[in-house]
């Protein structure tokens, strides 16, 4: 008597990083038609991102140390703004506001804040940095604060001194972004031929723009194979559909890549067809990021198509 069924086991292994969904492929007879997907569900929770509270002299510069708890396998940001507490904005430092970013892997970065010498005869002062609007992690620290101490030197003023210089405000050199910019991209939803993400677009970035292209995730085999062989070229992966997209700061929006009739074809005849889905963008500053999804293409997507 023959047994119909028949399985086996494949050791996953566990990582402590919050990174996507993956997917593997297990081939069964040598061939294509005996192709299982595997897919491999993260449990992992995101990181904790916290910052330090640095002591500063006038006219030094205060570093604020930002730290993520664990690596990410996304890009995580989060907007910062300055508090005046008893030192006050524009007169004992100088107010800032932003997003810092971790690009994936990093875990530590620096916000800088200048400090002013006023010259003042005065005890030490404090004023607070903000953290909100997190994206791919949680806040451990809200808020942090930093300690001014006074300058070492006089502040001079008596009858037989020389007048108090004037305050000093560091110059700041100019900013110039070279951060790439960090496409928020959700799981695909396949439904009647087309498969749609939810895209963001970082607060910290003026826009985001480019282009999504699906292609098979390995080269494809059969009649134009045959054809790349015998032309010594290598057998591509099959370009199943393109859309460009282009989205404000802050902004999320539906972008949909409707699957062409060769990967229809795929789809039906292969029943379940992997898949790697290339997210091309580009920020207002010129700096360009590349993000990759794989994924399946799952015939139920194409039945009434």
């Amino acid at each position: 008597m023959c047994e119909s069924k028949a399985s086996f086991t494949v050791p996953i292994l566990d990582d402590a990083m919050d990174e996507p969904d993956e997917t593997f492929s297990v081939e069964l007879g040598g061939d294509e038609s005996g192709t299982a997907t595997g897919t491999i569900v993260d449990d992992d929770a995101p990181p904790t991102l916290s910052v330090g509270s640095p002591t500063v002299v006038e006219g030094s510069t205060a570093q604020f140390p930002v730290t993520l708890s664990a690596p990410s396998a996304f890009t995580v940001t989060a907007s910062y703004t300055t508090v005046s507490q008893t030192a006050s904005a524009g007169s004992d430092f100088q107010p800032e506001s932003g997003t810092v970013t971790f690009p994936p892997g990093t875990t530590a970065q620096t916000i800088s804040v200048p400090v002013i010498a006023d010259g003042a005869n005065e005890g030490d002062e404090t004023f607070g940095l903000a953290i909100t609007a997190p994206q791919g992690a949680t806040v451990g620290t809200p808020q942090a604060v930093a300690t001014i101490k006074p300058s070492a030197a006089p502040a001079g003023g008596g009858p037989d001194q020389n007048p108090p210089e004037p305050p000093v405000i560091p110059l700041r050199p100019p900013q110039i972004d070279t951060v790439p910019p960090a496409l928020g991209v959700s799981p695909p939803v396949q439904r009647n031929g087309v498969v749609e993400w939810t895209v963001s677009c970082p607060a910290g970035e003026q826009s985001c723009s480019g282009t999504v292209t699906v292609t098979t995730l390995r080269p494809v085999t059969g009649a134009r194979a045959s054809i790349a062989k015998k032309r010594k070229r290598k057998p591509k992966r099959a370009n199943l559909g393109t859309t460009s997209y282009r989205l404000d700061g802050g902004q999320s929006k539906k972008v949909r890549v409707r699957i062409n009739k060769r990967g229809r074809k795929l789809v039906l005849r292969r029943h379940n067809l992997p898949v790697k889905a290339t997210f091309k963008t580009k920020d207002s500053s010129g700096n360009k990021s590349t993000r990759t999804q794989n994924f399946t293409l799952h015939e139920v997507a194409f039945r009434h198509n």
